[in-house]
């Protein structure tokens, strides 16, 4: 099958079809008619089978607990609670397992002391992971990736 001329000579398929073609399709002026269109409401796929992840930019006021800009989850859900001056929690239940669970915390922008702030994760149990940073206030937009291998 010549995909090329299909593509080029043959009606295009709306945003919610996908393109289906006959196996022994021959590159002619009738080509067009081995093609058929399966409308699709919800395409899903699994691109990650060895771990699952939350990965999110956090920002922490006062003594309120970090706020999140969620940019992926397959983990579950996770909310976040405040300890003490810098130390805070991120919860999840029965998420993080034991040995397999890493954190990854990534500078935030600038606080409000000038400085880049380095975002500490560590684990606690299988519900609640520690988020660690030097004092309140200085956590804006820090980047955290959160993985639990399977």
């Amino acid at each position: 099958v010549n995909i090329n001329y299909l593509l080029t000579n043959c009606p295009k398929p709306n945003r919610n079809e996908l393109l289906i073609v006959t196996p022994n399709a021959q590159a002619t002026t009738t080509a067009c008619d081995t093609i058929s269109y399966l409308y699709v409401d919800t395409i899903s796929y699994t691109y990650n089978d060895k771990y699952n992840i939350y990965t999110a930019l956090l920002s922490q006021d006062a003594t309120d607990a970090p706020t999140a800009i969620v940019l992926e989850n397959t983990i579950g859900t996770v909310t976040y609670g405040y300890v003490s001056a810098g130390n805070y929690t991120i919860n999840c239940t029965n998420c993080f397992t034991v040995d397999k669970t890493i954190g990854f915390g990534g500078n935030a922008e600038f606080g409000n002391n000038g400085m880049a702030e380095l975002v500490n994760v560590s684990w606690v149990n299988a519900s609640q992971l520690r988020l660690e940073q030097t004092s309140n206030n200085v956590l804006v937009k820090g980047s955290i990736e959160i993985r639990v291998y399977k």
